[in-house]
């Protein structure tokens, strides 16, 4: 801008000046012409310009070398402005950058401290609810070991909300923590009780039947400490109650590389291996439980029912009496018992340790149902009935107990009823060919001689080598006087089954409808050969 006005400045002037010269051309020319006459003067007659050339030329350089000293001068105290405006700007900065320092500095101290006071508060709330928890855990008659068990007790539902309270407090500290980055500047003095705090939690979950949690948890303590055997035995019986066998044996594989003589990870694997039809494997794996442990109730447990399974009482009976002598209050010990002495014939002491069973768990349902069985083996109908129908309460899906109860019905005559069970175990179990079977006798009795021969059809549709349904099948053609196919029928059954007296009885029974008495007569004498109690004339329909 003060450039701007100096140029026009000098324009004015100039103006001026030309203005001036054309006003006063006559004046100025008088004054132009002595001027010109005193220049050729001192110019040419004197000659001054060659003499005085030196000289004006220095004086020139001088009075250029001083119009640079000056120009410079100036810009010299320009630049020396500047650089005194600019340090002063710099130092402002300098000055505002430090009080913003300063001040982060205190905000991160403030932020410190209230972080160091979170984490004591959050340390002393977690350490309640773990104390808590642990009350609760007593009070539940829940395991106080790291290992969990193989079978968790049922909750109440007011322990289980009991905890349920506990839980979501300790997951929202957790929630936190990981919202704030917390979780992963674990100190490494403290990642130890971390982890274990973090099993513990797990195992809670696991108990409460929240395995997908419990598994979660547990991969947090391996990320935290990969070599803890406890947390893969642990996961791998959560893996294992959400029927994922192989995860589960995978886990357990990992805990005995780390801790080669640790009990409770082979019983777990063995109970994996057992879900995955490998009994052999299982057995070792028991038994091999049992060896590092000798007062391992749960793996006595496990050995006993899966020697019952395979038939082998005697052995299933030692287990499970050890089980027993282990643990006096294992109500599944004595409810396993009870079927294996059914399994010996031993029927009384069988029902006593179901009564011993009940008094432990009055919920245990799979106890009235095998108490059921003994009353049905003893003709103590009505009793079966009567235990039928309180396993049913607890669990109406179970198509074997509707089937045992038909059975019951129809010792008793009460057909209908028997019926109606059956139909029930069919819905159940749609593709059980013994049920139709079954369903098609109880026709019979009816004399529903048409459903009786669907039935036998459909059990035939999905079991074509069952001789019985081809002997009853031919009863019911016979009834409905379709002689031939009941003889191809009979006939067929004799061919699956040689020694099938049924067949044999019901073919002589078909060959007298039809007058063929000789044929009649040699079918019958090899039934009562085979079964002399037929020798009465008795048929079953």
């Amino acid at each position: 801008m003060r450039k701007a006005l100096i140029l026009i400045s000098v324009l004015i002037a100039i103006a001026i000046l030309v203005g001036l010269g054309i006003v006063f051309r006559e004046q100025l020319a008088l004054t132009w012409s002595w001027a010109s006459r005193w220049l050729e003067y001192w110019g040419v007659d004197l000659d001054l310009v060659t003499r005085l050339s030196p000289t004006i030329v220095l004086i020139v350089g001088a009075m250029v070398e001083l119009a640079v000293v000056i120009i410079l001068n100036r810009h010299s105290r320009l630049f020396d402005r500047e650089r005194e405006a600019l340090k002063a700007l710099h130092q402002e900065e300098l000055d505002l950058i430090q009080r913003e320092l300063e001040l982060a500095v205190k905000a991160r101290e403030m932020t410190e401290a209230r972080l160091r006071l979170r984490e004591s508060l959050v340390r002393e709330e977690r350490a309640f609810l773990l104390l808590q928890l642990e009350t609760a855990q007593r009070t539940a008659e829940l395991s106080p070991r790291l290992f969990v068990s193989i079978d968790p007790p049922q909750l109440s539902s007011g322990q289980v909300e009991s905890l349920d309270q506990i839980l979501n407090r300790l997951e929202r500290i957790e929630t936190a923590d990981q919202v704030m980055g917390l979780d992963q500047i674990v100190p490494e003095a403290e990642k130890k009780q971390r982890a274990y705090d973090l099993l513990r939690l797990a195992n809670l979950h696991y108990y409460l039947r929240h395995c997908r949690k419990a598994i979660a948890i547990y991969d947090k303590v391996l990320d935290m400490l990969p070599a803890d055997h406890v947390a893969h035995a642990n996961r791998g019986m959560a893996h294992l109650a959400l029927s994922e066998q192989q995860l589960a044996i995978e886990d357990f594989d990992r805990a005995l590389q780390l801790t080669p003589d640790e009990a409770c990870a082979y019983h777990g694997r063995g109970v994996a291996y057992e879900a995955l039809d490998q009994p052999k494997k299982a057995m070792d794996d028991y038994s091999t439980a049992i060896q590092l442990d000798a007062k391992f109730a749960e793996a006595y447990y496990s050995r006993g029912v899966l020697y019952e399974r395979l038939g082998d009482h005697e052995k299933a009976f030692r287990d499970l009496s050890q089980v027993i002598e282990l643990d006096p209050l294992h109500a599944k010990a004595y409810s396993a018992r009870g079927i294996t002495r059914t399994a010996l014939k031993d029927y009384h002491a069988a029902m006593v340790d179901f009564g011993r069973a009940f008094e432990l768990d009055p919920d245990m349902t799979e106890a009235y149902y095998n108490r059921g069985l003994v009353h049905a083996v003893l003709g103590q109908y009505e009793n079966a009935l009567a235990d039928y129908d309180r396993a049913l309460a607890s669990l109406p899906g179970d198509a074997d107990c509707y089937r045992a109860r038909s059975e019951a019905y129809t010792a008793l005559k009460r057909h209908e009823e028997a019926r109606e069970d059956l139909s029930q175990a069919i819905a159940l179990e749609p593709l059980n060919a013994i049920l139709y079977h079954q369903r098609g006798r109880v026709n019979l009795s009816l004399k529903a001689y048409e459903s009786a021969l669907e039935d036998f059809d459909k059990a035939l549709e999905l079991l074509p080598s069952h001789p019985l349904s081809y002997v009853y099948r031919g009863v019911a053609c016979e009834k409905l006087g379709q002689y031939d196919n009941a003889l191809a029928d009979l006939d067929r059954a004799i061919s699956l089954d040689a020694r099938l007296a049924e067949a044999y009885y019901n073919r002589g029974v078909v060959y007298g409808s039809l007058g063929e008495y000789d044929l009649a007569t040699q079918s019958l004498n090899k039934a009562i050969e085979l079964d002399p109690s037929l020798a009465d004339g008795h048929r079953s329909d």
